[in-house]
């Protein structure tokens, strides 16, 4: 049995990393999982920072029986979580870029490759951040998913240019479900909203989709659209074992993260983009589904409880 203690701070997006790798975890062994949620305050951010350079003046926290590894993710869990990692002398682990001053304390740091850190033993590079997402083999070839991100100090948005290319896409026919996201703007989704009432297709505002729509999204659809703003959606929708296509998005930065990762997916042969696809060229030849949370998961285990 394994005792996984998971630092969290209550961002979805942050705990499907981490779940997702308790997940893959209880696919090689039988884990018990206890879940420890900071806070993101600047008071209780404070009260992490003593507990870490002066841990005589915290309050003591009450003690967590048989901890054997330690997960966060989210810059706001890492000091509690490497504190906690002192105490019980335990592996603490980590999914996205830690901090410069703090990264050599971790004992593994699972870091995408789009954040282009430099090697180091403890790091280990990822494709996209580990998901909760898996493949359940249950796609069905007519049924295709539109994802609509938004707004980020990284792109200028070009919603005309989206709503042209989106309706080309629409007139190709197929079953679509089309959603946006907490970025979209108003006018974006209220247009969007619009050209799928035209053409009979269903659109779904985030708002009104219930926990765990998405994810049922991916398990159905074998098409999926997404804007290449959405880092996190791309590597659901990947893991999840779905043909992925993108809307460009005009970046501000080439150089910057987000529009090395469009790019490194491309030419991997991960996504097809929107050119490639009016010129009726087919995706790449990727054939495995990804699943890095697996692949963390492995690593973990190889590394302080081999033979699981």
């Amino acid at each position: 049995m394994l005792h996984v203690l998971a630092v969290v701070d209550g961002r979805p997006g942050h705990e499907k990393q981490t779940l997702g790798i308790v997940a893959a975890l209880r696919r090689r062994c039988e884990v018990e999982l206890t879940s420890l949620k900071v806070g993101c305050d600047t008071s209780s951010q404070l009260k992490a920072l003593v507990a870490f350079f002066l841990p005589r003046l915290s309050r003591r926290r009450q003690p967590i029986p048989g901890v054997d590894l330690i997960l966060c993710t989210g810059g706001k869990t890492h000091l509690t979580a490497l504190t906690l990692g002192r105490k019980y002398g335990v592996p603490v682990c980590t999914c996205m870029t830690p901090g410069h001053g703090f990264r050599h304390l971790f004992s593994l740091c699972f870091i995408p490759m789009h954040d282009r850190v430099p090697p180091a033993e403890n790091i280990i590079s990822t494709l996209g951040a580990p998901s909760s997402c898996v493949d359940r083999d249950g796609h069905e070839e007519d049924k295709g998913l539109i994802c609509i991100g938004g707004l980020n100090p990284w792109l200028e948005w070009d919603e005309a240019q989206l709503l042209s290319q989106l309706e080309e896409v629409l007139k190709g026919g197929g079953h679509w479900v089309v959603t946006n996201s907490p970025r979209t703007p108003k006018s974006t989704s209220e247009a969007v909203a619009c050209l799928c009432g035209e053409y009979g297709v269903q659109f779904f505002h985030w708002k009104e989709t219930a926990k765990g729509w998405i994810e049922m999204q991916y398990d159905l659809a074998s098409e999926v659209w997404l804007t290449s703003d959405s880092i996190s959606m791309l590597y659901e929708a990947l893991s999840s074992g779905c043909r992925v296509n993108i809307f460009p998005i005009r970046w501000k930065d080439l150089q910057g993260k987000h529009a090395y990762n469009e790019r490194m997916l491309e030419e991997r042969g991960y996504v097809r983009p929107f050119a490639d696809w009016c010129k009726g060229e087919p995706h790449g030849a990727v054939s495995a589904v990804l699943n890095e949370a697996q692949r963390c998961a492995d690593i973990i285990l190889e590394k302080w409880w081999p033979g699981n």
